[in-house]
């Protein structure tokens, strides 16, 4: 053990020393140092294992199937009952292979007549910002419409 005995090392150990401090003095790796006193059964500190969280527990896969599947329930919803987070909830989905849902279609903002009339107050020179407020939608909606005509898209 380098220059240290492994008496000396034991008594530094229960002392409170490092495993760190005890591998530099002794001119050891820290691995190696660790595993020489486990040998000799000197206690180590160990980090404790971090619990898992109680929210996991409950993502059973027969709870996701049921909430997901069979009611329905969005991953926000799942969090509020569980308490997990919108990872851990994927990532359960993913390892029981529970199929994702379709997304939902958003409804359509403007109709083809809101399309036309804005296309047309467009070449009459109004501003795009007073058309996206006319019509309830953003700039980047009008822009989309005016550049879906150039497309030669007429609906």
């Amino acid at each position: 053990m380098g220059s240290m005995r492994l008496e000396e090392i034991k008594a530094r150990a229960r002392a409170g020393e490092t495993v760190q401090d005890l591998a530099e003095a002794a001119q050891e790796r820290v691995q190696v140092m660790r595993d020489k006193l486990r040998a000799a059964g000197v206690p180590i500190y160990e980090r404790p294992q971090k619990p898992r969280a109680e929210a996991t527990r409950t993502l059973t896969e027969a709870y996701l199937r049921d909430a997901y599947l069979t009611r329905e329930r969005t991953y926000a919803e799942i969090r509020a009952e569980t308490g997990a987070s919108l990872h851990s909830i994927h990532r359960y989905l993913k390892q029981y292979k529970i199929p994702r849902r379709p997304p939902v279609a958003r409804a359509r903002k403007l109709s083809a007549a809101q399309k036309t009339e804005i296309r047309q107050k467009a070449a009459e020179g109004v501003p795009k910002t007073q058309l996206a407020a006319e019509a309830g939608v953003s700039r980047t909606i009008v822009y989309r419409v005016l550049g879906s005509a150039r497309a030669g898209d007429e609906g």
